[in-house]
């Protein structure tokens, strides 16, 4: 689910806005604490589709320690 939302991205996206769009496909309520579990899950897919070469992370909008995602 996190690649489908990555390939219909027209730009790279933070793990936060990868969570917002998962949570809606799902249609569940956004909370705090669902939010923080899932974005954790979704930033550990991240990183092992990095290691396959899959994705990769970008840091396009100059914030320190804020990292966007594209596939390759």
């Amino acid at each position: 689910m996190t690649l489908d939302v990555l390939r219909k991205a027209n730009a790279p996206l933070c793990s936060r806005e990868i969570t917002n769009a998962m949570l809606l496909r799902k249609d569940i309520e956004p909370t705090a604490s669902i939010g923080a579990r899932v974005q954790k899950n979704i930033l550990a897919v991240l990183h092992r589709l990095e290691a396959r070469k899959i994705v990769r992370s970008v840091n396009t909008n100059g914030e320190r320690g804020v990292l966007q995602w594209e596939i390759v």
